[in-house]
């Protein structure tokens, strides 16, 4: 189990999630999946694996858009 902090400001200052929780967690494609597979609303996605993929992924999701990293932390 690893422990983790939160901050001051949630209800509870800490939680513990097995390896394979936190490994899912990151993931965000298995995430998106999961909230879809619930019913959960989800923004537009469109994952790039190449230059070519950056038009047709400008259409798909318009404008404002965010680009993360489909695994690990967020920018930073």
């Amino acid at each position: 189990m690893i422990l983790c902090d939160l901050p001051p400001t949630l209800p509870s200052h800490r939680f513990t999630m097995s390896c394979l929780e936190l490994a899912q967690a990151r993931d965000k494609a298995a995430t998106r999946l999961g909230l879809k597979h619930n019913a959960l609303p989800t923004p537009p996605v469109y994952e790039i694996r190449c230059d070519a993929d950056v038009e047709p992924a400008a259409e798909a999701v318009g404008f404002p858009a965010v680009l993360k990293p489909v695994y690990g932390t967020p920018s930073g």
